[in-house]
């Protein structure tokens, strides 16, 4: 078992897209932003273009030094391979608390020691997660962000099992886990997933250890809509396809109802679940319509209908 530096939080960062080298360096400034000290930042990077690692390198020469240690891991596989990717920055981290962020999102200043004081004075909690802010974006070619709107889809007023069983409300850059307190089996994620691989994780983890909420917005999670997202909905609703994300999704979601049901024989979403749902009404739309106005209105005539032939065979007796 690895021995753990008990006051050291590791982040672990995502990354393989050149183009949002820009993002990279803002979402590392946005952990610095924390006055919480020592900090590991893991970055892993999935490419095998030297010009990208290069200049990954000179981020990291920028900002690293002892109490803000910043290691680099390269993946050079050409397939996505995102769960791998956090796997190897898990097996790197030596914090005894680690957290998660993909390049193109960030934490607030108050990430950290939000998430970190609940578990250091509560012993009977293993990990805490806070809200995040919805924030839609374009990145403009000279590395500009312009936020365009913001929003708190995510937002739930307490923490619900059965409402994170329906759906997934608590992303990958909004928790902490106490890897102390937590069975080492459990803090992997399951490289089969290329996509709906945090929300595997997630369910996993909630099932065994109940998370504390604290009430307030620690990070920001981002949707460019001149880039291509990992989020198959999100996609879908720019007007951004990819046949490949959504067979990715339907196996994923497959898969993630399978899992639910060996966490919780007795859960039920009903027919489908909500993330499905979801998933069915985007690809879909005139489903959705159907089912929320014309359904009800057929329903209606065919009550009248029936009232009616039940009316004309009384008068016929």
């Amino acid at each position: 078992m690895k021995i753990l530096k008990q006051d050291l939080v590791s982040i672990i960062i995502r990354t393989h897209d050149s183009s949002k080298i820009c993002l990279l360096e803002e979402a590392i400034i946005s952990i610095l932003g924390n006055l919480y000290r020592p900090i590991e930042i893991i970055i892993v990077a999935q490419s095998s273009n030297n010009n990208f690692i290069s200049k990954i390198n000179d981020i990291i020469a920028k900002y690293s030094n002892d109490l803000q240690l910043i290691q680099l891991i390269t993946n050079p596989a050409i397939k996505d391979e995102r769960s791998r990717n956090i796997n190897l920055g898990i097996q790197k981290a030596t914090g005894r608390y680690i957290c998660f962020l993909d390049d193109d999102d960030i934490y607030y200043d108050n990430y950290i020691s939000s998430l970190l004081i609940p578990l250091q004075t509560l012993e009977s909690y293993a990990w805490s997660y806070g809200d995040v802010a919805l924030a839609s974006c374009d990145l403009t070619e000279y590395g500009k962000i312009i936020k365009k709107d913001i929003s708190f889809p995510f937002k739930q007023p307490y923490f619900s099992l059965e409402q994170l069983f329906k759906e997934n409300f608590i992303t990958i850059n909004s928790y902490l886990l106490d890897r102390q307190r937590i069975d080492e089996s459990l803090l992997w994620f399951d490289e089969e997933f290329t996509v709906g691989e945090d929300y595997a994780f997630l369910l996993k983890l909630a099932i065994k250890y109940k998370p504390y909420y604290v009430d307030c917005v620690v990070s920001e999670y981002r949707i460019f809509e001149n880039l291509s997202n990992s989020n198959i909905i999100m996609n879908e609703k720019l007007g951004i396809p990819n046949k490949d994300k959504i067979r990715d999704w339907n196996y994923a979601l497959w898969r993630i109802e399978r899992l639910k049901k060996s966490l919780w024989p007795n859960y039920s979403s009903g027919w489908f679940s909500l993330e499905t749902r979801k998933f069915i009404f985007y690809k879909f739309p005139s489903l959705k319509i159907f089912l929320r106005y014309q359904l009800p209105r057929l329903n209606y005539i065919l009550i009248k209908i029936l009232s009616k032939l039940n009316i004309f065979r009384n008068k016929n007796r």
